[in-house]
């Protein structure tokens, strides 16, 4: 029996929305008041951000904890103007998501003191970074679908801009167009799926919409079930880059400031798969076996077609942006089993993912920071030359491949393994066929960029300013000739330490998962 209690006062409950929110704001101010002293802000300036998420991190673990140990979970709701009620949770489920969205931007915002200190406008891309972290904890503590909705927009606005940082170059502008247009569509189909299920229990309150829905499905056409469950695939699948949603992400995360980069790939995308299970478990749809069946097929699709692709991709960071759809159909097709296994699996590569890729494209970004290019032709040898980080990129390739000694293994394992216990007929047996098959597929082109990284001769190419591909038309005409490469190679370490540190030493990390998917499930 899991009980509700309060924060003390309940409004703390927000501190991860309001938090960021507040953050950007400060941020932001003290960035201007350099920039109208005519004075470059210091890169100390911006390291507030990344001291304010800690401080949201550490609250946020100890309400955590504190779940963990008394089997409770925090509720709080706020009406305004007293029509509009918002209701927000925080449990096992969504916490273990939430601490991962900080973790990772604590690393990201540190990461971008160096990465984006060459670049104009650096208060707004710590303003809107932050209000991307704010969207996405409104998304994960949302106990309605109106608050869900409204934050998954403040999401997605600040990943659009974002995308398009840096607006001299227009390949950043086609690529946040393209996705801005493929999410307003995906905005307003998901929308339409809301309504249908507003329309048809009159609320939009995770609990009472699951008590209506449990005694309603034995009643409801098929035919009404598919519709629902196609606007809100339909709608969120976009943000999470499932086949044939994913085209915006294969532009976006290679012109993306690469900070940006390991925020969409390690989190945001995790956002809209979230969205579309939090909704069909709600719902009850998953109890339908031809709904589930659509939804393995499509994760099956998912899983294979970024992958034989990604082989022969020479960009290093639109490779690993197809290696990140391909992940998320591992995600999908776990949840769409709708067993207990089958969420722990998913759960748990949501979180190996998120820490895999999202130092997969920090090493991406240092390399190209460093190296002014991100084609694997012209980094021929370059780990040799930058150690450390060759060291951390590649911690993070084995584990997107599966190698014993990294979380990617261990999640992978759970991934095949509730696949396999999916049921007794042959149909289990040919999905953890082709899950492995797309396994040793994926082989190919991480083992590609280990090779040529490592065991390939220095490439020849000289750097110049004209080679970056990543926002040399916005570099300041004022930028320090000092590099500090250690702000860099910090988050990398660390994220790499926790890779292999929970690849070897898992059993606290699968508890946690365990428990917290069985309270999802159980829903």
């Amino acid at each position: 029996m899991v009980t509700v209690v309060s924060t003390n006062p309940e409004f703390l409950l927000l501190t991860p929305i309001f938090g960021t929110i507040a953050l950007a704001i400060l941020t932001t101010l003290l960035d201007k008041a350099f920039v109208y002293s005519q004075y470059r802000t210091p890169r100390y300036v911006f390291s507030i951000a990344s001291l304010g998420l800690v401080v949201i991190f550490s609250y946020t673990l100890l309400l955590f904890l504190n779940m963990l140990q008394n089997n409770t979970i925090y509720q709080y709701s706020v009406t305004f103007g007293g029509v509009v009620r918002n209701y927000f949770e925080l449990n096992l489920f969504n916490g273990t998501l939430l601490l991962l969205v900080l973790f990772l931007s604590i690393l990201v915002t540190f990461y971008s003191i160096e990465y984006m200190n060459h670049d104009l406008n650096r208060g707004e891309y710590y303003f809107l970074l932050l209000l991307l972290v704010s969207g996405m904890a409104g998304v994960l503590l949302a106990a309605d679908f109106l608050t869900l909705y409204i934050s998954y927009e403040l999401m997605g606005l600040s990943s659009y801009i974002l995308v398009a940082f840096r607006k001299r170059d227009p390949l950043a502008i086609e690529a946040a167009i393209k996705y801005l247009f493929m999410g307003a569509v995906g905005s307003v189909t998901a929308l339409m799926g809301l309504t249908f299920i507003y329309g048809t229990v009159g609320t939009l309150q995770y609990q009472a919409v699951k008590e209506a829905f449990v005694s309603l499905n034995p009643a409801l056409p098929d035919i009404y079930v598919l519709l629902i469950t196609i606007f809100i695939v339909g709608g969120f699948g976009v943000k999470a880059a499932i086949v044939p949603f994913h085209s915006w992400l294969i532009d976006a995360h290679p012109i993306a400031p690469s900070g940006i980069s390991a925020m969409l790939s390690g989190l945001v995308i995790k956002m809209g798969v979230y969205s579309i299970i939090v909704t069909l478990v709600i719902t009850n749809f998953l109890s339908h076996r031809f709904l589930t069946t659509v939804l393995i097929i499509l994760a099956l699709i998912t899983i294979t077609l970024p992958n034989v692709i990604a082989l022969r991709q020479s960009d290093l960071k639109r490779l690993l942006a197809y290696s990140s759809i391909y992940n998320m159909g591992f995600i999908i097709l776990a949840f769409s089993l709708n067993t207990y296994l089958g969420f722990v699996a998913a759960l748990f590569h949501m979180v190996a993912h998120g820490l895999m890729k999202g130092l997969g494209f920090l090493g991406a970004g240092y390399f190209l920071h460093y190296e002014r290019s991100r084609e694997l032709e012209k980094l021929k040898g370059t780990a040799k030359r930058h150690k450390l980080a060759g060291l951390c990129l590649t911690i993070a390739l084995f584990g997107l491949l599966g190698l014993p000694t990294t979380i990617g293994f261990l999640s992978k394992l759970w991934v095949i393994l509730a696949t396999l216990t999916y049921n007794e007929s042959i149909i289990a047996a040919i999905i953890a066929v082709i899950v492995l098959l797309n396994t040793v597929i994926a082989t190919g082109y991480y083992a590609q960029i280990v090779r040529k990284m490592w065991m390939e001769s220095l490439a020849t190419t000289p750097k110049s300013e004209e080679m970056l591909t990543d926002g040399a038309e916005n570099l300041s005409p004022r930028k320090d000739t000092e590099k500090m490469p250690w702000v860099m190679l910090l988050p990398m370490t660390v994220l790499a330490l926790v890779i292999l540190y929970y690849g070897i030493f898992p059993w606290d990390l699968l508890n946690v998962i365990q428990k917290a998917a069985l309270y999802f499930y159980n829903f």
